[in-house]
């Protein structure tokens, strides 16, 4: 039976979309058939991107134990993909911040923040003919994680 929810989405990861849709509409992803499939790749880096938007999902609705067990599996792929490694401490440092811990928050953020602020990243990139923020839009909703994690630390100026 539909779900509205009133929402629209868009990725170039039609797995990844897929299983943000039917976790949205109530289901458990993992259990239809074919995103387990897609997600059961024999690379698990490539399948690491799509759990990324799992994750911000679960982070968006509070479900935050879920995300932290996400993360410990996207931290499985740490070392191969510097770009993923960043995404995940982005978003990482936000979790950490919204539960107010602090200390292990600015630690990520420190990785996280490789090539300097998000505005110097931003105008080099908007120099050079590019999208703000840093490249790519990857790069733009790393930095958004940045600036909503250092937002709920209180650090206002850095944001």
């Amino acid at each position: 039976r539909p779900v509205t929810k009133d929402v629209m989405l868009a990725s170039s990861d039609q797995v990844a979309i897929d299983a943000v849709a039917a976790a949205m509409m109530g289901f458990d992803p993992m259990s239809l058939p074919y995103i387990r499939l897609a997600d059961e790749l024999p690379d698990p880096l490539f399948a690491s991107h799509g759990r990324m938007c799992l994750l911000e999902n679960e982070v968006h609705h509070g479900r935050w134990e879920v995300a932290r067990g996400l993360l410990e599996e996207l931290k499985k792929t740490r070392g191969k993909d510097a770009r993923l490694d960043r995404a995940v401490d982005a978003r990482a440092a936000y979790l950490e911040a919204l539960c107010g811990r602090d200390e292990e928050a600015r630690v990520l953020l420190s990785t996280a923040r490789v090539g300097g602020s998000a505005a110097a990243r931003g105008a080099r990139t908007i120099a050079a003919g590019g999208a703000a923020g840093g490249g790519s839009y990857s790069d733009l909703w790393d930095d958004l994680y940045w600036g909503c994690a250092l937002l709920e630390l209180g650090d206002l100026a850095d944001a």
